[in-house]
């Protein structure tokens, strides 16, 4: 039934009862990312893109020139110059007329700089960066695991954690009280700063074996030396005399 429904809105800028979703406010983005996408297939459907033009601009005949003379310079042209054997040959235009190259408009540049700053936006205002989307071609492991908590606590961790305050207010009272619904991401953890925290734990005495395999997501032992502090052996070996 719809009265069982329940909404999960973004807050609205200015209106506190009413929502406001990231699709709407990228409609106009969106709208333009799309129009762009369109205009790149049509642009390749329909678009006429000879490499060079030959003109009979400059010819002082008062009589229009042939076609069958056209067709013939066409087919003597792709015959002669046509293909990646050909690059660089020497052209001599007939009297009268005049190549010039054909392509590379500027405004064909304000394609990749329109859809660069709007996937961007659309990716910002998702909570999304480009690393965490699979879209840097160079990230690293310390990129990488940076952009992933970038994205935990700045748009996944928010966004649970909105829904499990939802859950409590409206789902929970049907199965008791005083209860709380906690809904948790799956933890991002880079292993660099694991292994130094258990460095550190070791050097200062203050972390047991059980405790160190556990944040190595190691099994934990039920032997006497699991409650044992790690790194303790090898501090006095090295505090022995020789």
């Amino acid at each position: 039934p719809a009265e069982w429904m329940m909404r999960f809105k973004y807050p609205h800028p200015l209106l506190r009862y009413e929502g406001y979703s990231p699709l709407t406010a990228l409609k106009l983005p969106l709208d333009q990312i799309n129009s762009i996408d369109r205009s790149r297939w049509y642009s390749m459907k329909r678009n006429i893109n000879p490499s060079a033009t030959l003109s009979f601009d400059e010819m002082e005949s008062p009589q229009p020139f042939p076609v069958e003379e056209i067709d013939r310079l066409v087919a003597e042209f792709e015959n002669v110059h046509e293909g990646p054997e050909n690059n660089g040959r020497l052209y001599v235009s007939p009297p009268g007329s005049k190549l010039e190259p054909w392509g590379g408009r500027p405004v064909d540049m304000d394609y990749q700089a329109g859809w660069d700053q709007l996937v961007s936006f659309a990716l910002s205002a998702m909570g999304i960066t480009k690393p965490a989307a699979g879209m840097a071609e160079d990230s690293s492991y310390a990129t990488l695991f940076a952009s992933l908590k970038q994205l935990y606590w700045l748009t996944l961790d928010p966004k649970v954690s909105r829904i499990g305050r939802k859950l409590t207010r409206f789902l929970a009272p049907f199965f008791g009280d005083n209860l709380i619904i906690d809904v948790r991401c799956k933890r991002i953890d880079d292993h660099e700063i694991t292994f130094g925290r258990v460095d550190r734990g070791m050097q200062g005495k203050c972390i047991t074996k059980n405790e160190m395999r556990q944040e190595l997501d190691w099994p934990v032992t039920k032997e006497e030396w699991g409650e044992e502090i790690a790194g303790a052996e090898a501090q006095q070996e090295q505090q022995q005399p020789g």
